[in-house]
């Protein structure tokens, strides 16, 4: 009940990300893990997988779709996924990373391909190498 509370606060892609902004990563320590949206935020963790979960329900319960995006690495780094929405017809997403390069982006964006792409200078492995391969469509 506190949480469906918190999600309906929560009215704007902005405010979305802002609260997506508090959580810390879910490092997976122990095991892989991938939990729900809603224990994501009571635990108040999360790695980008959960945190695109919590932002695609969240921006659902405020008339927009629930929508995912992977973002897919070549084989040597790992993918990243998001939630894109559309306000305007211009595309933007919520994200969680350790990469603050790699989290939101405002609804600027004409297209998907477009959006994707805005990751790709920030998306390097542990090299310091480019290494966004493809993308998902929503």
């Amino acid at each position: 009940e506190a949480e469906l509370e918190l999600f309906r606060s929560l009215d704007t892609p902005a405010k979305v990300q802002g609260m997506l902004d508090t959580m810390p990563m879910n490092h997976e320590v122990v095991k892989d893990v991938c939990m729900s949206a809603l224990e994501a935020v009571r635990q108040n963790h999360g790695h980008c997988l959960e945190g695109a979960l919590v932002g695609a329900y969240v921006l659902s319960l405020h008339g927009m779709p629930p929508l995912l995006m992977d973002l897919r690495a070549d084989r040597r780094d790992d993918d990243h996924v998001v939630a894109p929405f559309q306000l305007h017809g211009l595309w933007g997403c919520l994200s969680v990373s350790n990469h603050a390069s790699l989290r939101f982006r405002n609804a600027a964006y004409g297209s998907i391909r477009e959006l994707a792409l805005s990751y790709f200078d920030d998306y390097m492995d542990g090299t310091g190498r480019r290494s966004l391969r493809s993308f998902s469509e929503p």
